[in-house]
């Protein structure tokens, strides 16, 4: 697939949970901003498997194995919860949480939209994901991914 250094590409991404034959589903989005890449995984309403919190370090093994080009040079890996998808509040938030995974460990820093924005050279409408994206039948998707090794569905 070709697309230009700044085209921003969405998708979703089946992972391996952590016990066999567990699967899990996000939404992808990666961003190419003109400070950095951000990888915004965003947890589904209907995840079969592990969440994106508990799954990131697979989650990020798997985006450097898709995106080896863009996964270099201090990306930015944000996760991201909609309440309005996960627990069903009218009007509800976004929240975002920047993940820095080392061989070692993982921290989370808890990150606003401008703070994004700013460490990556991004538009804040980048970060914007459709409610009605994070409510998907991942039970499809699952099904499918059970007969081959996980990857991005790009939509």
């Amino acid at each position: 697939m070709s697309r230009t250094d700044n085209e921003t590409e969405s998708g979703f991404l089946v992972y391996e949970g952590f016990m066999p034959g567990a699967i899990g589903v996000c939404h992808l989005r990666v961003i190419p901003g003109t400070k950095r890449t951000v990888f915004l995984a965003s947890e589904l309403s209907n995840n079969p498997g592990p969440s994106v919190t508990n799954a990131i370090k697979g989650i990020w093994l798997q985006i450097q194995n898709k995106f080896p080009g863009l996964s270099k040079d201090k990306p930015l890996v944000i996760e991201h919860y909609n309440d309005q998808a996960i627990y069903g509040l009218v009007g509800g938030g976004n929240r975002y949480a920047e993940a820095q995974i080392t061989q070692e460990n993982i921290q989370w820093y808890p990150r606003t939209v401008d703070e994004i924005v700013d460490l990556a050279g991004i538009s804040k409408k980048d970060l914007i994901v459709k409610t009605s994206t994070l409510v998907v039948n991942t039970r499809a998707l699952e099904r499918e991914a059970r007969n081959e090794k996980p990857h991005l569905y790009l939509v």
